[in-house]
């Protein structure tokens, strides 16, 4: 598994604010959570788009999508209190790429300096 990504690095992907995701995704070897795939949905909706068309678009980039567990719920409560800017979906994503050892794609700087996770800021701050 070579990366992680939150909401903010697949939506700035989406929006083509992202093209240095197109090598990770394209690797099909991208995991997220099953929070991050409702977060990405959700935003996506509320754009106005439909669910089909969305949950589509998501099977194209290959996504190994993990189940939010009890052993997850635990390494989220850890980082969130790293880092008090980060909301619950980013958490979650933080501490699965801590847990699988992998790079972090978010588009948010706050994870900046988290001696613990190789993160890689793309596309800008949403």
């Amino acid at each position: 598994m070579s990366a992680v990504c939150d909401a903010s690095a697949i939506l700035a992907f989406f929006q083509g604010k992202a093209p240095e995701l197109l090598p990770v995704f394209s690797s099909g070897d991208v995991v997220v959570s099953d929070v991050t795939i409702r977060n990405v949905e959700w935003a996506l909706i509320q754009a106005g788009g439909k669910k089909l068309e969305i949950k589509a678009d998501l099977a194209k980039l290959g996504l190994e999508v993990v189940e939010f567990n009890e052993k997850l719920l635990e390494s989220t409560r850890a980082v969130s209190q790293e880092v008090s800017l980060a909301s619950f979906e980013e958490s979650v994503g933080a501490a699965l790429a801590m847990h699988k050892k992998v790079t972090f794609h978010t588009a948010k700087f706050h994870w900046l300096g988290v001696s613990s996770l190789t993160t890689s800021i793309i596309g800008g701050t949403m």
